[in-house]
């Protein structure tokens, strides 16, 4: 069962640093300049809302994919 602990720990310090303040700054602050600025041409496929959605979703995704390999690769 000490298997399952270090599993536990391993999710909660990635839960912890996922949640930490200055990971939700940066995140949203990276979602709200890619809305706005529109890269990749997602200023003139999308609205406005749309591109706010997009970005957020794809900065807290990466954000919480690095972390986990982070966590994984650590060993």
């Amino acid at each position: 069962m000490q298997g399952c602990e270090l599993e536990d720990n391993g999710f909660r310090r990635i839960w912890r640093r996922y949640t930490h303040p200055i990971t939700q700054v940066v995140c949203i602050s990276i979602a709200l300049i890619a809305a706005v600025s529109g890269p990749f041409g997602t200023i003139d496929t999308m609205s406005f809302f749309n591109r706010l959605v997009y970005w957020t979703a794809i900065a807290f995704g990466t954000t919480a994919a690095a972390y986990l390999v982070r966590e994984v690769t650590a060993g």
